[in-house]
């Protein structure tokens, strides 16, 4: 059920702050607090002196009384001082009730006010009570709950009118006969178009008009509406997903020719010259915005157990661990145009063990369907891999980098101000040598040469027999077959994915102006979902490792008899011999323990990722030219 909203209009909200001002209450106004002031109450005239008038004007309790001048110190001081920042004339009418109280007419208070700031007060419409102010030159409604804005209930004189972050989606009644405005601020609302409502009719003196952070997407069409405005000068369109489109400063300049201010931003000469004949480019488009999203590094991913313990891997199944990172971009906006990283060579297949459902780009990265990939918003994102690649000390340089097309310009600006997620994925590979999914028979070997998957053959060392027959395959010259190895096909088993950590990078800057971001994000809250059997085998393999690597204790004691009938006359040198033996390889394996210790209660750096998200623009009419030639014309990035 959604929340029905308590009617407020802009009245009840102005004598509501009316009110604070405390105009009627101690220390101003009238009141048994203040005493008379004496100058005005006497003639000039008179020739009585002042001494014959004061009894019958100073009460008894005289001492209580205030003069003026003391009012007006208490006014000021705490617990008497009010906020007087919504208005630019409230502290001088609060002066005006200390001195002269009896000016405080209804008509004085609503022709005094000039200014007037009504914010966040939950103000939901603008009545005809505001009329009565009729010399209200700025009023500013922020933050409220406005809908509709008439304008024949906006004071005629008024001059600027402020109604940032409102519910406003239609300002058609607004445009209709307004006040001769020369600010207009409708930012953080929710307009989607201007077309056909603000013409240069009903605007002849507007001179700044903000309009940022609304749903404007049609740059063309806004743009060509603004241009007839005749004295714009500036003008503020952040926010908006026309904003995201690579031409949107260049255009906008070239177009509104008067405009010295964009975006809090003055127009320099050079922006005027360099972008000059952008906005009458014909196959240029205005609609489309470019996103270069760059991964560069991993750090802190932990040795993987076949790299910290090679025995793991000296029987089948032979383990291999990859790391690649996912992100989620908009589904249907997913166009890779140009590709600035080198495709990447990695001897595996796609990243999920069905490639049915994963789409494998040039570069190496993958695209997951939603199948494969579920996600809270399926209708709108799909999951986009980079390339896997191997563990490595230094880290794991994925080198990834991608430019995205998308027209869907108000999906891509929500995206934008969500942020974008990224997450370090490993994968586990396990190779066989017979085919799982083959019939069992237990008579028949399976085939050496039975096929596998493209790209998951691994080589194996030749055995003895092996080794064997090509030695008797050289040639007199000793050449030959020396040292050929068995390429033997193995089969993968379903792979097993681990979540190492994610994090998120904001991107709200992109918004404000700013071109791109770069940071090293650390990434948490994994959850390794196979590590339970990693775990397991993992401990297992290194028990036996270790077990293999424990040397012989050469002073295993045998019998007394068997170590004399083996060193007859020697015993007792023997045994002295043996016990130093002894203590030397204790020490020595103590120390090992304890460097193995001090390894293992080392703290692993944490786990982070290098991205960078840089979004396209272009510097000069000429760029974008050499981007998007006239038809017939190869372009520049297809040349390269």
């Amino acid at each position: 059920m959604t929340e029905t909203v308590a009617s407020f209009n802009v009245t009840a909200a102005f004598h509501s702050q009316l009110n604070t001002l405390c105009i009627r209450e101690f220390p101003c106004g009238y009141g048994s607090w203040r005493a008379q002031n004496l100058s005005s109450n006497v003639s000039l005239k008179s020739t009585r002196p002042i001494s014959a008038v004061l009894p019958t004007i100073i009460p008894e309790n005289s001492a209580q009384l205030e003069t003026v001048e003391n009012l007006q110190e208490l006014a000021v001081k705490t617990p008497y001082d009010v906020d007087s920042t919504w208005s630019s004339e409230a502290e001088s009418l609060r002066e005006i009730a200390v001195k002269t109280p009896d000016k405080l007419t209804e008509a004085f208070i609503l022709k005094f006010f000039k200014s007037l700031r009504i914010v966040d007060k939950k103000v939901t419409e603008i009545d005809d009570g505001l009329l009565r102010l009729k010399n209200l030159k700025q009023l500013t409604l922020s933050a409220n709950l406005i809908k509709n804005i008439d304008s024949k209930r906006l004071p005629k004189g008024l001059e600027e009118l402020e109604l940032a972050a409102n519910q406003i989606s239609d300002i058609s009644p607004l445009c209709v006969c307004p006040p001769p405005l020369i600010h207009l601020g409708l930012s953080y609302n929710l307009i989607s178009s201007i077309t056909g409502h603000m013409k240069s009719i009903s605007w002849p003196h507007l001179l700044s008009l903000d309009l940022s952070f609304n749903n404007l997407a049609d740059l063309y069409n806004t743009i060509n509406v603004l241009k007839t405005l005749p004295k714009l000068k500036n003008l503020v369109l952040q926010g908006n997903p026309l904003a995201l489109v690579p031409g949107y400063r260049g255009y906008t300049i070239d177009s509104i020719r008067q405009l010295t201010i964009l975006d809090d931003i003055r127009i320099s000469a050079d922006e005027k010259h360099f972008f000059k004949g952008l906005s009458k480019l014909k196959d240029v488009p205005v609609d489309e915005a470019q996103v270069m999203i760059t991964i560069k590094t991993i750090k802190g991913v932990k040795m993987p157990e076949e790299i910290e313990d090679p025995e793991i891997n000296s029987d089948y199944p032979k383990t291999e661990h990859k790391y690649h990172v996912e992100f989620q971009y908009l589904k249907s906006a997913l166009r890779t145009i140009l590709c600035e990283s080198p495709a990447l060579s990695i001897p595996t297949i796609s990243i999920m063990a069905d490639d049915s459902h994963s789409e494998t780009q040039e570069d190496g990265s993958t695209v997951y369907n939603d199948e494969n990939q579920p996600s809270e918003d399926s209708g709108v994102f799909q999951t986009v891999a980079t390339g896997s690649l191997p563990w490595n000390e230094e880290g794991i340089e994925l080198d990834y980098s991608k430019k995205f097309h998308t027209s869907l310009l108000v999906p891509l600006r929500d995206f934008i101000q969500d942020g974008i997620y990224f997450t370090v994925v490993k994968t586990k590979h396990l190779y066989v040598v017979e085919d799982p999914n083959a019939p069992q028979n237990l008579e028949t070997k399976p085939p050496a040469s039975a096929k596998s998957r493209p790209g998951s053959k691994m080589q194996k060392s030749p055995t003895k027999e092996k080794r064997k027959d090509s030695g008797k395959g050289k040639g007199k010259d000793g050449k030959g077959k020396k040292n050929k190895q068995e390429d033997i096909e193995l089969f993968e088993l379903p792979r097993t994915r681990s979540i190492l950590g994610s994090c998120q990078v904001s991107l709200a800057s992109l918004l404000e102006g700013e071109l791109e971001v770069e940071t090293e994000c650390v990434c948490e809250g994994g959850e390794e979902t196979g590590d339970s059997e990693k775990k397991d085998g993992g401990s297992g393999a290194k028990s036996d490792s270790s077990d293999k690597k424990k040397p012989k204790d050469p002073t295993d004691k045998p019998s007394k008899g068997n170590l004399r009938a083996a060193t007859p006359g020697k015993g007792k040198a023997g045994r002295g011999k043996s016990s130093k033996d002894d203590k030397k390889t204790k020490e020595k394996d103590k120390h090992e323990e304890s460097m193995e210790d001090e390894e293992d209660g080392a703290p692993l750096p944490p786990l982070t990722i290098q991205v960078h998200i840089k979004l396209h623009y272009w510097k000069s009419a000429r760029e974008a030219a050499q981007e998007f030639p006239p038809q017939g014309v190869p372009s520049l990035t297809e040349h390269n």
